[in-house]
C-alpha cells in the first residue's frame, strides 16, 4: 500500500483540472518504474461541465506505432477498447490480442503491435461516475511482473477514483457546493446506506428533517431521484475536507 501511495502522490495531492494531464503522467511514469513496465497508454472520455465530454491521451509508446494506429483504423479492433466496453477487471493484452484473430485487420493489429512490442501486458479498465475508458501497461521484454498482477485491480480502482475527483472539481459550484454542512451530512450517511431514520438517530434531528434536507439537495443538484443525486455527489463527498473531520468521528 506505501508503494502505491507514493505513485498516486501527484494526483492525492493536487485536485486541480488544469494540472490533471500533467499528474497523471507522473502516476504512469512512477509506475513503470515501480513495476518495471517499459510503456503505458492512456484513453478516456471524461465529462465535465453541462454533459461536456473530452478525451484524454497519455501515452509513451513510439510515434511510429501511433501513426500506424490512426492509418489502418486500429481503434475499431482495439482488443483493449473492446474489453473496457464489457468488463470491469484487468485482462493481459496477449489473450486479448490472441482471441481477436478472427479478421483481417484484427490479424494485422496483432503482428504490427508485436513488432513494436507491445502485444504483451495489462488492461485495465477505468471507470467512475465522470469517465470511462482503459489504460495498458506494457511488459519489458515481455517478462510479467506477477507483483502487480495481483495489485491490477486495486491500482484501477483508485486511479478512477482520483480522475473522478479531479473531474468533479469541474462541474457546476452551484451545485454541490450550495449545499449546506448539514445538508452534505445527510448525504454522507445516505452514501453510507442509511435510512432516512437511521440517519436522524445518527444525526440527532428528526426523520422529517432529514427528508426536508435531502429534498432541498435534489432541488439545488436538479436530480429527479435520491439514487441519482447520491450517485452525483459521490466523488464530492469523498473528496470534501470539510467532513474529514466530520466522519472520523463517527468511525
Amino acid at each position: 500500500m506505501e508503494r502505491l501511495n507514493a505513485i498516486f502522490e501527484p494526483v492525492d495531492t493536487n485536485r486541480a483540472f488544469d494540472s490533471m494531464k500533467e499528474d497523471l503522467a507522473q502516476v504512469l511514469d512512477n509506475a513503470c518504474n515501480a513495476f518495471g513496465f517499459e510503456h503505458y497508454c492512456l484513453k478516456a472520455s471524461l465529462t465535465l461541465r453541462d454533459g461536456e465530454r473530452k478525451l484524454l491521451k497519455l501515452t509513451d509508446y513510439p510515434t511510429a506505432w501511433l501513426e500506424r494506429y490512426l492509418e489502418a483504423g486500429y481503434a475499431l479492433v482495439d482488443p483493449a477498447a473492446q474489453h473496457a466496453i464489457d468488463h470491469v477487471a484487468a485482462a493481459p493484452l496477449d489473450l486479448l490480442i490472441a482471441e481477436d484473430e478472427q479478421t483481417e485487420l484484427k490479424k494485422q493489429f496483432m503482428e504490427d503491435a508485436r513488432d513494436v512490442g507491445i502485444c504483451t501486458g495489462i488492461t485495465m479498465p477505468l471507470r467512475s461516475p465522470y469517465l470511462s475508458g482503459f489504460l495498458n501497461f506494457n511488459y519489458k521484454n515481455g517478462v510479467k511482473n506477477h507483483a502487480f498482477i495481483d495489485l491490477a485491480g486495486t491500482f484501477s480502482t483508485r486511479l478512477s477514483e482520483a480522475m473522478g475527483r479531479i473531474c468533479a472539481s469541474q462541474h457546476e459550484t452551484g451545485g454541490y457546493h450550495s449545499l449546506t454542512l448539514r445538508e452534505k451530512h445527510v448525504l454522507y450517511w445516505g452514501l453510507n446506506g442509511k435510512t432516512a431514520w437511521e440517519t436522524s438517530i445518527i444525526l440527532g434531528i428528526s426523520q422529517r428533517t432529514v427528508i426536508a434536507h435531502m429534498v432541498n439537495s435534489m432541488t439545488k443538484l436538479q436530480c429527479s431521484n435520491k439514487f441519482q443525486m447520491l450517485s452525483r455527489i459521490a466523488p464530492f463527498i469523498d473528496s470534501d475536507p470539510t467532513l474529514d473531520d466530520f466522519s472520523l468521528s463517527y468511525s
